[in-house]
């Protein structure tokens, strides 16, 4: 899940901890953000999760927790990719999905991004 240390100390992670309840990325004032990353949810929180919302957190423990540092003038990257695999002549039905994490900062028109895939690698973009 994302996280996001503010520059008062706060953290806002994309599910609370305490309730399990999803926030929005786009609400958080990034201005005021000093610190994205990826973190590795706690079980109890995924508990959580799925007792608010009904929909099923699989974390992917191989990921490694990746966080970067912000200024005023870095601007944070952070999404997710989905790829699907489909099997020619399996009549289009999904094989395989994968879900890679994508977390980097914009500064001066230049990027740094990481692609974080499901086994952990992570690939400078």
């Amino acid at each position: 899940m994302w996280s996001v240390k503010l520059e008062d100390g706060r953290v806002i992670e994309q599910f609370d901890r305490e309730t399990g309840k999803e926030h929005r990325f786009g609400d958080i004032d990034l201005s005021k953000a000093r610190e994205v990353g990826w973190v590795i949810p706690p079980v109890e929180t995924i508990n959580k999760v799925a007792d608010s919302s009904g929909h099923l957190v699989v974390p992917f423990y191989s990921l490694r927790e990746v966080r970067l540092k912000l200024n005023e003038s870095r601007k944070p990257i952070i999404h997710f990719e989905r790829s699907m695999s489909i099997q020619a002549g399996g009549h289009g039905m999904p094989v395989s999905e994968q879900t890679s994490y994508v977390l980097g900062v914009e500064e001066d028109g230049h990027r740094f991004v990481l692609k974080i895939r499901p086994d952990g690698v992570i690939e400078v973009m």
